[in-house]
């Protein structure tokens, strides 16, 4: 007979800790959340893309100027250093010194 009430006691403990655990599992779970994944977008379509640093400054340009697509890449007091175009269907490299005189180009 104290082997069965032994077995209850066991039995009814082991289900209180499975109702307070559960319990605590619910509430913990509510208080954390995942984010949601960000979404992935394959394409943009756009006549320009601005890139700003994060005083708002425009760093870097792509878009289309006189007909031929073109990259800009600017200086932090927004002059410009590198441009990657192309001429007539040709490609062009570009780059300025600080004083915006050229110091390199190809072709």
């Amino acid at each position: 007979m104290a082997k069965k009430l032994r077995m209850g006691a066991v039995l009814v403990a082991a289900m209180a800790a499975g109702y307070f655990g559960g319990l605590m599992g619910q509430a913990t779970s509510q208080a954390v959340t995942a984010s949601p994944a960000p979404s992935v977008t394959q394409e943009v379509t756009a006549r320009s893309i601005v890139l700003l640093d994060s005083a708002g400054r425009t760093r870097g340009r792509l878009g289309m100027f006189n007909g031929e697509p073109r990259l800009d890449l600017f200086d932090s007091a927004g002059k410009p250093r590198d441009v990657l175009t192309t001429i007539n269907g040709e490609p062009r490299i570009i780059l300025y010194d600080s004083a915006g005189k050229v110091i390199w180009k190809a072709p």
